[in-house]
């Protein structure tokens, strides 16, 4: 959005298709958002430990 917020909002983007979407919410609503976390080195492998070793179920072959 190019406007101005209007008094007692606060500007939230949210992902939208291949961009992102400008929003208003009341400037008291909690605004959920995920957190960043770091890649896996080696995906991989990760993928093959935990077909090795699933959580509560046996492996699979």
């Amino acid at each position: 959005m190019t406007d101005a917020p209007a008094a007692g909002t606060k500007p939230v983007r949210l992902l939208y298709g291949r961009g992102e979407l400008e929003i208003e919410v009341p400037a008291g609503a909690v605004v959920a958002a995920p957190r960043e976390l770091p890649g896996l080195a080696d995906e991989r492998a990760a993928v093959q430990a935990a077909m090795r070793r699933p959580t509560g179920a046996a492996p699979l072959r």
